[in-house]
């Protein structure tokens, strides 16, 4: 079964981009609430731009992923 993807290249750069910052800002202020927080966000954030999958886009019916022009004229078109 093929992992079901909903997230484009643009979406999972900056996911990653922000996991790192969350995360560092997290392990900076490992003791404090917020920094345990910090470093749960980031892992989710990690995560969800490694697999390129968003459980809330699946829930709301989201999807990023980029498509070609041509595949929307061949929708349109019904083929």
């Amino acid at each position: 079964m093929e992992p079901i993807q909903n997230e484009g290249s643009l979406d999972r750069a900056a996911r990653g981009l922000f996991a790192l910052v969350f995360l560092t800002l997290g392990i900076a202020k490992s003791r404090s609430l917020v920094g345990k927080l910090f470093i749960g966000l980031g892992i989710l954030l990690g995560v969800t731009a490694a697999t390129g999958t968003c459980p809330a886009y699946l829930a709301t019916g989201v999807d990023t992923r980029e498509t070609c022009p041509l595949d929307k004229l061949k929708q349109r078109l019904g083929r």
